[in-house]
């Protein structure tokens, strides 16, 4: 009996925690903690005006406006134990981005409670070293010139945060020259590209919001003796959600949008950013619906017209009945498919679905547009058979069943 009630007891503490979970991930809660965080994020592009600014696949792109680009490093390529070099998510485009510009700021997020994501402890700092010693070789090797920086200067160091252990740091170096003979097989032509463009090294640099930052000693980007690849976490180091006087601030609040979005996208929050934070948590559901609608546009609208098209509903004129008036977000009308004194039914929403009262008898020009007939009343055999006699459906356009 004890170990039954225990049983209970764990379950309903259960139930109780992963509902509080649900709640403080609500829809608002996430969006205010972007947004929070997208302050800090804004402040820092500030620092290093003229630095194109990165997002990180995908989580980045909800603390990043405008981006002047993206890339894809995974954290689990980070992760201890599995640490990789990816030779299908290359990401040149940021060595070139880097190269034209001087260097460039990657953003992104993380939730569990660390200051960065495994894809900037370790992912990154990996891909700079593994693209710096290729580049060394391919210039010694084709005799290529080492543009403006010496190749005795070309910094092929592995840079890795001072959190990172020993250990791991020297399990990562014993890989190292694996990786770099499988980029130079696969990307020959690219790196040859790359070593024209680069005049210096690449070298991670991080910034959190826990980083101390004296504004007056930030350094020039063209006064460094490599490009800086700024590595921007946005979210504040915390493990738990921090609960504020009406709303719950969760770290890394961007990762796993299909959770909590309801369909926003991030170039929706940036547009609409202050109109969903001042709708606040019990408007926001409904704007963030019309605003994934409306992005949605012509092109969605169309198809949702095409689809209801299909449909006899459609293809009559709309009299609303004003005796029966239809639920919300359902559209009451009268149409000459049906018969008899109840002949009105009602729209679903867009769902091209219609449910009326009364005997339902299908015109010969609407019969390839019926999919189905569900009858739901009991004892209607006869009117049934009647239905069959009138009209003989296509078989694999409709069918008229009983549910009884």
């Amino acid at each position: 009996m004890e170990v039954e009630e225990t049983l209970l007891t764990k379950q309903k503490i259960h139930r109780i925690s992963r509902a509080i979970k649900k709640q403080e991930l609500s829809l608002y809660n996430c969006l205010k903690s972007i947004d929070e965080d997208l302050r800090f994020v804004e402040e820092v592009r500030q620092w290093y005006k003229g630095i194109p600014v990165l997002a990180n696949l995908r989580c980045g792109l909800w603390y990043a406006p405008k981006p002047e680009g993206t890339c894809y490093f995974k954290s689990t390529d980070g992760h201890n134990n599995n640490w990789s070099f990816s030779l299908s998510r290359l990401n040149l485009n940021v060595a070139k981005v880097a190269a034209q510009k001087g260097g460039c700021i990657i953003v992104d997020a993380t939730r569990k409670g660390k200051k960065f994501p495994d894809a900037m402890n370790k992912t990154i700092p990996i891909w700079t070293t593994v693209l710096n010693r290729a580049i060394r070789l391919r210039r010694e090797s084709h005799e290529l010139p080492g543009n403006a920086h010496p190749q005795s200067r070309w910094d092929t160091a592995l840079h890795l945060p001072l959190w990172v252990s020993d250990v791991e740091r020297s399990a990562i170096e014993g890989r190292m020259d694996c990786w770099v003979q499988n980029l130079i097989q696969v990307a020959k032509e690219e790196l040859l590209d790359l070593s024209d463009a680069l005049q210096k090294p690449l070298r991670p640099l991080w910034i959190s919001q826990n980083s101390v930052v004296w504004l007056n000693e930030i350094p020039k980007v063209h006064e460094l003796d490599f490009h800086p690849i700024i590595l921007l976490s946005a979210s504040q180091v915390t493990s738990y959600p921090r609960r504020e006087s009406d709303w719950v601030y969760i770290p890394g609040a961007g990762d796993d949008e299909e959770s909590w979005a309801g369909g926003l996208q991030p170039k929706d929050f940036h547009t609409y950013r202050w109109e969903l934070l001042d709708a606040g948590p019990l408007q926001i559901k409904p704007l963030v619906s019309s605003i994934v609608a409306k992005r949605q546009g012509s092109l969605g609208t169309t198809q949702a017209l095409q689809c209801q098209d299909l449909s006899p509903v459609l293809s009559v004129p709309r009299v609303v009945d004003t005796h029966h008036p239809a639920p919300m977000g359902c559209i009451a009308v009268t149409s000459g498919i049906t018969v008899g004194n109840q002949n009105s039914f009602t729209i679903v929403g867009d769902t091209g679905l219609a449910i009326g009262g009364g005997k339902f008898v299908v015109n010969e020009e609407d019969v390839t547009h019926v999919s189905a007939v569900i009858d739901l009343r009991t004892s209607r055999d006869d009117e049934l058979k009647s239905l069959n006699q009138q009209k003989k459906y296509p078989s694999n356009a409709s069918e008229i069943s009983k549910v009884g």
